[in-house]
């Protein structure tokens, strides 16, 4: 509860105006009521209408250390796509969640429209540890800018298969001259990632892909010798 009212007081956000929040919910007894009452007493009561929530585990299980990551991801699609993913498997309300059971909070169980312009989307995510973490993510709306250039681009991906350059390359292109995700795919693949023994190019136009390409490139390159003082030297 201390978190939850430092940061709203810190961010001087109206804890009131949650679209949403992904909360942490592990599915066990003891973790959910705890946290499902915090939400209940800090961001719920005062609400005129239900506080949606949900959590990505009953979807995918605990990815541990990447729960919260993972959290981050599904809720940026959501903003993206305009709509919240369901959770699954859930039926009844566990008893001991007032929240729930009076219907002040509720859990989305179909795809749900996101319609705010500018939603408000909550993160919980708990450590082993006593790591309590909240985050708070603005959804923004903006026209992305199609460049009407005829320039081609040169983009270069990497990865762990073939078939993942393919898929790159594939998704690059059917994107078009979108200069931002260009951008981005730049920024990504411009250093070395480890294990990433497959590379791929896509050249990208007004009219699509004009050229692509993929090859694998193991880790061990070939050896660069030096040699110093006259070449003769090295013939002998």
């Amino acid at each position: 509860m201390d978190l939850l009212n430092d940061f709203y007081k810190d961010c001087d956000v109206d804890r009131f105006s949650l679209s949403f929040l992904e909360a942490h919910g592990t599915g066990t007894k003891a973790g959910d009521p705890q946290e499902c009452d915090a939400i209940d007493s800090i961001l719920v009561s005062g609400r005129k209408k239900p506080l949606l929530i949900g959590s990505l585990k009953s979807n995918m299980g605990h990815t541990e250390a990447a729960a919260g990551l993972c959290s981050i991801i599904k809720c940026a699609l959501a903003m993206e796509t305009g709509y919240i993913p369901p959770n699954i498997h859930f039926e009844t309300p566990n008893d001991e969640i007032n929240g729930l059971v009076e219907g002040r909070m509720k859990v989305v169980v179909d795809k749900t429209p996101l319609e705010e312009e500018n939603a408000l989307i909550a993160v919980n995510c708990f450590g082993l540890g006593g790591a309590n973490a909240h985050i708070l993510l603005r959804r923004n709306l903006k026209r992305k800018s199609i460049s009407k250039e005829n320039l081609p681009r040169l983009v270069c991906v990497s990865g762990r298969t073939e078939e993942a350059i393919t898929a790159l390359t594939d998704q690059i292109d059917s994107n078009g001259m979108d200069a931002e995700y260009i951008r981005l795919l730049h920024e990504v693949f411009r250093k070395n990632i480890q294990n990433h023994l497959y590379r791929g190019y896509t050249i990208v136009s007004q009219c699509g892909g004009l050229s692509k390409t993929s090859a694998f490139c193991p880790e061990q390159g070939n050896n660069l010798y030096l040699a110093f003082g006259e070449l003769d030297d090295w013939y002998e």
